[in-house]
Formats: structure tokens, C-alpha cells, sequence
């Protein structure tokens, strides 16, 4: 792949045809402090193009951004950050779906799980991708498809996907609410075999999962069955399949990220939405503790964006954001390219 040096570039208009185009299914998409657990947040290389329900992955020891929206579509190329070189590399995006949900597993090879076959209609589909052959291959469908879980891969080669939702059933042209899920359904990389285990303690979607040092999975914040996103914390052993109440976050969003720097033992929950607002808030999470603390904010609150991290780097990618309060439509929807980074302390 050519590498190609991207500028800084700013926030532009999401357009309101695209964003028709993905589910508008009620509350899917609408509805800091000083620093001390992370540096100050500062601009990192751009994205090639404002995008939007990005998934940042660490691959290979290189920073992807895959899936999601660009302004004027479904995303055709998938990006590769190299840290070494600061410049970002494009690659053709060889998955088949829209509206995936993606997790790197511990073999080096990404999965895309579901999608959408239309706005109404989950794809139930799994591709596993091999960057090191560019070989692209279909795997077992997923039991139960679902849009917008929280996922996360562990160390020993299975992926976890909690919760989610599955669309309304139109009538009239009118949609209500989605179907809220609490279902947790595993991937097993070496069989190729799913497997359903114990549900979460509640139905939500729009939520973010993370495994912790200990082996455990969190599953953060989302939107519940009660219109309103909460600040739920559940921890799953899958030692025991059985689930945890943790503390909750300081304060309910959905459309979050969660991520662990492999250089230390704490979660950080960076983002999200709330009242219509996209949030700069991060949150450090001590799981041995079982607190949180508010750290420093990011510099554009935002959702539907991306993270991830390496070493102790954290890096934020993409999303949106609404300028001054809802309107129909959303008129005032920017969608971001930036990249904000920062240091684990």
C-alpha cells in the first residue's frame, strides 16, 4: 500500500441523504476535568475523510479505522495508521456488508459480524479477513443478528457480542422503537463455532464492551428499553459465566468507547451521547478499585467515533457531533476526520 500524508481536516456537514440511509430507527442514532489518569488530548494525523460509527482496531501493531459512513456513503476503504512512519496507508475495503460491527481477533485477522441488509433487515453474515494473505472468508453465521452491541475479542481467541437491537417492523411507512437485546453470544476463532451464554443483567444497545486485565468483560453504558441511555457497568467471568454489578459511570451515554491501554489495569470511557449532546467526558475505571475518576475531556465531544490504543497511546478517531440543540432532520450534524491523542499515566 502507497502511504499518503493526510492533513488536519476540520469538522465538516454530515450529509442528511447519507444519514438517512443508515437505520433511523427511534434513539439509535439521537436521542473534564483536569488531567491526571491521561495527558492532554492533541491533534493526531487526520483521517482521509470525515467518518462516522468507525471502529478503531490495533492490527499487526498498526491503528485500522474500518466500517462506518463517509459523507457521501457506505465506507469503501478501510485506513491504516502506521505509528512508526505517522502516515496513514489506504487499503479497499474487502468485506461485503454495511453497517458491521468489527473485533480483531488474537490471531491477527479481523471479523466483521452482521450488518445490515436493508434498513430493516439484519444481516446475520461473518466474514473473517486475513491481512497478511488479503484472503477474505465466510464463517458461521452469527445465532442471533443484532446491530449495535458491544464487542470485544479476548486473549484467548474468542469474540464476545453483548446485547444490541433488531429493527422495528414498519407500519405505514412509520418506525417505532427497536428491540432491545441482552443476549451475549461468543465466537469461538479456532472452531468457528458460536456459542450463547449467560444474558447480561439488562437489554441495551448502543453500549461498548472492554476486557480488562483480569480477564473479564465490561460492558458500559447504552440505551435501554426506557428511552433514556444508562450508566450501567456490568463485568462478565467467563470462568464461571455468570455477571456483576460494577460501579456505574458518572453519569448515563450511549454511543460510547471503551479501551484498555495494555500498559496499565484501567478502562477509560471516552465520549458518548447524551441529551442530544456529543460528550468530550473520559472516565477512568479501576477495576481492583471499583471506581471512577473524571479525567481530561477530549477537545470535541463526540459519537459513533472511534478508539483504541497502543502501548499507552490512546487514540480517538471520527464520530459526530450536533451543533447547538436537535433539529428534525439534523441540519447540525457535523461529522469529524480528526484524531485526538493521549498518554496513560
Amino acid at each position: 500500500m502507497a502511504q499518503m500524508k493526510r492533513p488536519i481536516v476540520p469538522a465538516k456537514r454530515l450529509d442528511r441523504k447519507q444519514l438517512n440511509r443508515a437505520p433511523q430507527w427511534r434513539d439509535v442514532i439521537y436521542g473534564g476535568g483536569p488531567g491526571g489518569g491521561v495527558s492532554s488530548w492533541s491533534n493526531g494525523p487526520a483521517l482521509a475523510q470525515p467518518r462516522w460509527q468507525v471502529r478503531a482496531l490495533m492490527v499487526g501493531g498498526k491503528l485500522w479505522a474500518i466500517g462506518g459512513y463517509y459523507e457521501s456513503g457506505t465506507c469503501a476503504d478501510i485506513e491504516i495508521y502506521n505509528i512508526a512512519t505517522g502516515t496513514w496507508d489506504v487499503l479497499a475495503t474487502p468485506f461485503t456488508g454495511w453497517g458491521q460491527a468489527f473485533a480483531a481477533g488474537s490471531n491477527g485477522k479481523v471479523y466483521a459480524l452482521g450488518g445490515l441488509v436493508d434498513c430493516f433487515t439484519l444481516a446475520g453474515t461473518v466474514e473473517e479477513y486475513d491481512p497478511a494473505g488479503a484472503v477474505l472468508t465466510q464463517k458461521a453465521n452469527i445465532p442471533v443478528s443484532t446491530y449495535q452491541p458491544g464487542v470485544a475479542a479476548s486473549a484467548n481467541g474468542k469474540i464476545y457480542v453483548a446485547g444490541g437491537c433488531t429493527p422495528p417492523t414498519p407500519v405505514n411507512d412509520i418506525a417505532g422503537p427497536p428491540s432491545y437485546l441482552d443476549i451475549l453470544q461468543v465466537y469461538d476463532i479456532q472452531t468457528g463455532t458460536w456459542s450463547i451464554r449467560r444474558s447480561m443483567p439488562s437489554q441495551r444497545f448502543g453500549l461498548t464492551a472492554v476486557f480488562g486485565a483480569d480477564g473479564k468483560l465490561y460492558a458500559m453504558g447504552g440505551h435501554s428499553p426506557s428511552g433514556h441511555p444508562v450508566a450501567d457497568v456490568d463485568v462478565y467471568d467467563p470462568a464461571t459465566d455468570k455477571w456483576a454489578s460494577c460501579a456505574p459511570l458518572l453519569g448515563p451515554r450511549y454511543h460510547l468507547v471503551g479501551v484498555r491501554p495494555a500498559a496499565t489495569r484501567r478502562i477509560f470511557a471516552i465520549g458518548g451521547l447524551r441529551d442530544g449532546s456529543g460528550l468530550p467526558d473520559v472516565q477512568e475505571f479501576d477495576p481492583v478499585a471499583n471506581s471512577w475518576t473524571v479525567r481530561g475531556g477530549l477537545a470535541q465531544g463526540r459519537w459513533f467515533h472511534g478508539a483504541a490504543a497502543l502501548g499507552n497511546t490512546i487514540f480517538v478517531m471520527g464520530g459526530v457531533t450536533r451543533i447547538g440543540d436537535y433539529v428534525p432532520d439534523n441540519p447540525n450534524v457535523q461529522v469529524f476526520a480528526s484524531v485526538e491523542v493521549a498518554t496513560a499515566s
